[in-house]
């Protein structure tokens, strides 16, 4: 399997190849998705509730450099975009 892509897998980072997709998947799908479910919380408690989830994330890819969702690793920059995203909204 190893080069049947033509892809040596112990040096392939998903990440490198298809990063540049994060910002638009976080906008287009991660945020509407979020925002559907913040209607199932009362709305004087929606914002520190979603920040501090976001503030966590933000931390934790600090910390570690990455956080690794369904194996893609986002850096810190993907977490302060979404946080920016939610902010504008």
């Amino acid at each position: 399997m190893n080069g049947f892509f033509g892809i040596d897998l112990s040096t392939y980072n998903v990440w490198k190849e298809l990063g540049f997709l994060a910002q638009p998947m976080l906008q287009n799908f991660v945020a509407p998705t979020i925002e559907k479910y913040l209607t199932m919380i009362p709305e004087e408690q929606r914002e520190k509730a979603v920040m501090s989830l976001v503030d966590a994330m933000i931390d934790k890819a600090e910390k570690d450099g990455y956080v690794n969702v369904f194996g893609i690793q986002l850096g810190k920059n993907a977490f302060q975009g979404l946080k920016d995203i939610l902010q504008n909204i």
